[in-house]
């Protein structure tokens, strides 16, 4: 059991977190929860949210061999319930997951240190340019810093 220090002004709390995933999760809600994100760091991490989710579910989740044919079970699609809970469209989680992936991409290319350039807006590039500049080799990445 992996237990989580948390410390607010004089009080301090622990939360019970099973496991390292369990706290890279709370971490990204703790994130999300924050006022003072630029939107590009929003985007961040919905998708960092949006890609966890969707790989937690793998395998085929549209046939349920324990319903039987006359029951119908509505599954809930990972971007609708994000983008329910983020008030943003299906699409826009969607998009986030690939800018995220983008983003992480690079960085692992050219360190932390441009991922966060990119997250605060010191470099000044489009999401889509990200995405774009992550699909490209890596010699030809360097030439879009």
């Amino acid at each position: 059991m992996l237990l989580m220090h948390i410390s607010k002004k004089v009080s301090t709390y622990t939360l019970p977190l099973e496991t390292k995933d369990e706290v890279i999760d709370w971490m990204l809600k703790n994130q999300l929860d924050k006022r003072n994100l630029t939107d590009t760091q929003i985007a961040y991490f919905r998708g960092l949210q949006y890609e966890r989710e969707k790989a937690k579910h793998g395998g085929d989740r549209k046939s349920d061999n324990t319903k039987s044919s006359g029951e119908s079970c509505h599954l809930v699609k990972t971007a609708e319930k994000l983008a329910t809970q983020h008030k943003v469209s299906e699409r826009t989680i969607r998009d986030d997951g690939s800018f995220a992936k983008a983003v992480d991409k690079i960085a692992s290319n050219f360190g932390q240190e441009i991922k966060n350039k990119i997250l605060t807006k010191e470099v000044q590039i489009s999401k889509d340019d990200v995405r774009v500049l992550s699909n490209l080799p890596v010699e030809e990445q360097e030439g879009g810093w």
